[in-house]
């Protein structure tokens, strides 16, 4: 899996990048409860992206559509995702780096869904010219000798 900022833009105190999210998974051969699952009977493929530093879960089984989510058709193990992302500024400046974590889901002809596979993560590197953008100049600084004394 892979995640590349494509443009990044300062607003105030927030980053809005533009990323790709490339990722690829297995296809699954066989159903939860270790019956077969012939790629024919797959309908869909569900893959969830949230930001690792605020998550809390990921969406509940019983839920089909997410904000967060994207479908996938069951053609393939692949996919390049393109998404924009939000981010504070503390977010980025703290070492440069976002982890997103992404989990992805199965959907069969019959509308039964697998349940969320592990959560993988992966991390977004900015650019420099974007950490300097959002980080104020240091100050050259020029070292004196102070002496005090007392009398």
């Amino acid at each position: 899996m892979s995640l590349n900022a494509q443009e990044c833009a300062v607003e105030g105190g927030n980053v809005l990048c533009s990323v790709k999210l490339n990722t690829s998974w297995v296809v699954p051969s066989e159903r939860e409860d270790g019956s077969a699952l012939l790629p024919a009977e797959i309908s869909r493929y569900q893959l969830v992206a949230l930001a690792a530093a605020n998550i809390t879960d990921i969406p509940g089984q019983d839920v089909a559509q997410c904000d967060e989510c994207f479908d996938i058709g069951a053609i393939g193990s692949s996919v390049v995702i393109d998404r924009s992302i939000s981010l504070t500024k503390a977010d980025v400046v703290d070492d440069g780096i976002v982890s997103l974590a992404v989990a992805i889901r199965t959907f069969d002809t019959s509308f039964k869904v697998s349940k969320w596979s592990d959560l993988v993560y992966t991390d977004l590197n900015f650019p420099q010219e974007i950490i300097d953008e959002l980080v104020p100049p240091v100050k050259k600084t020029q070292l004196i000798k102070v002496e005090i004394t007392f009398e």
